[in-house]
């Protein structure tokens, strides 16, 4: 990833990542290609004290572009996940991980000793895969909330029919809580703040999703985010995610049955919260009333936000933290 990115910018950095797990940064502001340097970014050469949930090893590769946004402060974010493959061997200064993760680190101008300009990196949060899960798509960003799609082998998870179990992650792309929380069917320690949106059946926001957990067998390798027209003339834009489901074994077509949420059981919105500690525990619920799912051959639409008849007024506006649908193909190959 390169940046600034957009029309007409001139962009002097870019962000890329390894077989090893390691980010780099190239740095390219002359025009003279002899002058460019990189430098790695990723490790943390100085890992943020008594943070120990940030201290990551590395071992899993970066496969996929990272991620990147701007903060209101002006510093800039850098997303990045793990993928399936391992290396067999690191240098001697590197450890092994035994899960990969997915990262959030800022970069941040600064005048070094020296009196030159050069840039700091800290960690906002890292947070660690379930056992046997990775990325299957590049990190994205949109509104604040960064979305993932990772896969996980269902022998992972104790079950052996052999297939895949796909996720769609909805997170806070800088912030997090000051203390874990527990994911008991993920068997990790958390402290990302979910932002997948979840309503009543009326409309009213109930609370927020970590993960959506895909139809079985079925993985998304990555997915687009789209821009929607309101259903009237006086309402707002509104984003959806795009995802292209693939199915890990012969399936006839998408099954329902297995689609769930994972969210902090206790969390309310609406509610004050004292301080920033987790409202609660990581709990996994079927799909209810809280969201709705429509079925058409192999396409399915599993719609965030209220239902049409909702009486709780206009949700489609820009600043909505979640898209309104998400749109499953059955196999990546017919429309």
């Amino acid at each position: 990833s390169v940046f600034p990115q957009g029309y007409g910018a001139t962009s002097d950095q870019a962000f890329l990542g390894d077989k090893a797990g390691q980010l780099w940064r190239v740095d390219f502001k002359t025009e003279r290609p002899d002058d460019w340097t990189i430098q790695r970014i990723w490790p943390l050469p100085i890992p943020m004290p008594n943070r120990p949930d940030l201290q990551k090893k590395v071992g899993f590769s970066i496969e996929e572009r990272p991620s990147l946004a701007l903060r209101n402060d002006g510093r800039l974010v850098i997303l990045f996940a793990n993928a399936k493959t391992k290396v067999s061997a690191l240098p001697n200064t590197l450890e092994f991980a035994n899960q990969g993760y997915m990262a959030s680190i800022n970069q941040r101008r600064i005048i070094n000793d020296a009196g030159l300009s050069t840039f700091e990196y800290t960690t906002n949060w890292a947070m660690d895969f379930a056992v046997g899960e990775f990325a299957t798509g590049a990190p994205k960003i949109q509104d604040g909330v960064v979305y993932l799609t990772t896969g996980r082998e269902t022998n992972a998870v104790g079950q052996s029919c052999g297939s895949m179990e796909g996720k769609l992650y909805g997170i806070h792309y800088t912030d997090s809580y000051d203390q874990d929380y527990m994911d008991m069917v993920g068997n990790r320690t958390l402290r990302v703040k979910p932002m997948l949106p979840r309503y009543e059946a009326n409309g009213t926001r109930k609370s927020n999703a970590l993960s959506l957990l895909l139809p079985p067998g079925r993985v998304s390798y990555g997915f687009a985010v789209v821009a929607t027209p309101p259903c009237n003339q006086s309402g707002a834009l509104f984003n959806e995610l795009v995802l292209n489901l693939s199915q890990s074994q012969e399936q006839s077509a998408l099954q329902l049955n297995g689609l769930a949420v994972d969210y902090l059981d206790g969390a309310n919105p609406n509610m004050p919260q004292v301080g920033n500690a987790p409202p609660g525990q990581l709990v996994r619920g079927m799909l209810g009333t809280d969201l709705e799912v429509r079925a058409s051959g192999s396409v399915v639409n599993v719609v965030l936000a209220p239902p049409a008849n909702s009486v709780a007024g206009m949700v489609f506006r820009a600043a909505n933290p979640f898209p309104s649908e998400l749109f499953y193909w059955g196999n990546g190959l017919n429309p």
